[in-house]
């Protein structure tokens, strides 16, 4: 007669049953339980699956680091603070640490911190790329042994996932707004065509434009960088235009914030002068005087998507790649466009 191997009992095995995390099997069997249903469920799945002191003993010997890498392009932006703090709160649930490492959107540094973080023990990244062009990040990505959820970019790399935001939906209402207001030279601050937001953003503008018979003005579309120092500059430059914008829509916060640099400057008034939107909220578009429209989002609830698609991953629940969330915008109306 042939005796098969028994196949070792594992906490993941455990969890599985149990219908829980492998860190919640972890914290009951080290006398840290949760409900007592939770403890009840792990408790019952340990001795359905004979699982032993000398299996957790094991298990706890493993290669799992309990720690996840987070790689943002500017920890200074709320945005990713925002996406970091979300992302934090549902990993730290789950057990887990997170690591930042913070590019500053320089692609030298990007493609080092990958590399450290690829050597380093972490069993999941989250990753907000500078570049979607750049194939050697890509090729990097696709290298990686653990698994990877991207934010809000689309690399083509199959065994990752992505958390990503409906910027086209909240465009269109915006652009859709100024134009029932009256508005047809409207200005456009956008981001590069190399990410996606600044992708969406400009096909949203585009289309909602065209939809209502106004074909867009090159002169007024200035596309290229995300940054406050791009939006003081094409601001300016959309002012002195012999026939400036009547209306303006910036393309992300830090243009936003640049464009109300420049309109301050030129000592302009809002909405009089000139109507201003600025895509994503933040305490400057609130905090002015008159408050701004935004094309707001949840990017703490981005944040914790992303962390609950690299949880279900790591635990086991699902395999790596194909797993997609997208969350919504929304136009938030305030004081800052005018009826023409």
């Amino acid at each position: 007669m042939v005796r098969r191997e028994r196949k070792e009992v594992t906490i993941a095995d455990v969890a599985q049953r149990a219908g829980v995390a492998p860190s919640t099997v972890s914290r009951v069997l080290n006398g840290h339980s949760g409900t007592p249903e939770t403890r009840g469920a792990v408790l019952a799945a340990v001795e359905a699956l004979g699982f032993s002191p000398d299996s957790i003993a094991r298990s706890l010997r493993s290669r799992e680091t309990r720690t996840v890498g987070l790689q943002v392009i500017d920890i200074a932006n709320p945005l990713f603070a925002a996406v970091t703090r979300g992302a934090e709160r549902v990993l730290r649930q789950g057990g887990y640490t997170l690591l930042l490492a913070n590019s500053d959107g320089d692609r030298a540094v990007e493609r080092h911190l990958l590399t450290t973080l690829a050597s380093r023990p972490v069993d999941g990244l989250l990753l907000s790329l500078g570049d979607e062009s750049d194939t050697e990040v890509a090729a990097q990505v696709g290298a990686l042994r653990v698994p990877v959820v991207l934010l809000d970019r689309n690399f083509a790399v199959p065994a990752t996932d992505v958390a990503l935001s409906d910027h086209r939906s909240g465009v269109r209402d915006a652009v859709r707004y100024l134009l029932d207001l009256g508005h047809r030279r409207i200005g456009f601050l956008g981001g590069p065509d190399t990410l996606r937001p600044g992708r969406e953003r400009r096909r949203a503008f585009d289309e909602m434009m065209r939809e209502r018979g106004v074909e867009p003005d090159p002169a007024l579309v200035r596309t290229g960088s995300l940054s406050a120092a791009f939006g003081v500059r094409e601001t300016a430059a959309l002012l002195d235009l012999p026939e400036p914008p009547t209306a303006l829509l910036a393309g992300g916060n830090q243009l936003g914030t640049g464009a109300l640099e420049t309109i301050r400057r030129r000592g302009l008034r809002i909405p009089d002068d000139l109507s201003l939107v600025i895509c994503d909220d933040i305490d400057a578009a609130r905090l002015n005087d008159p408050p701004i429209t935004v094309v707001a989002r949840d990017v703490e609830a981005l944040g914790r998507a992303a962390a609950e698609l690299l949880l279900e991953t790591m635990t086991g629940r699902r395999p790596s790649g194909g797993g997609r969330v997208e969350l919504g915008t929304h136009l938030v109306v305030r004081a800052s466009c005018r009826r023409l």
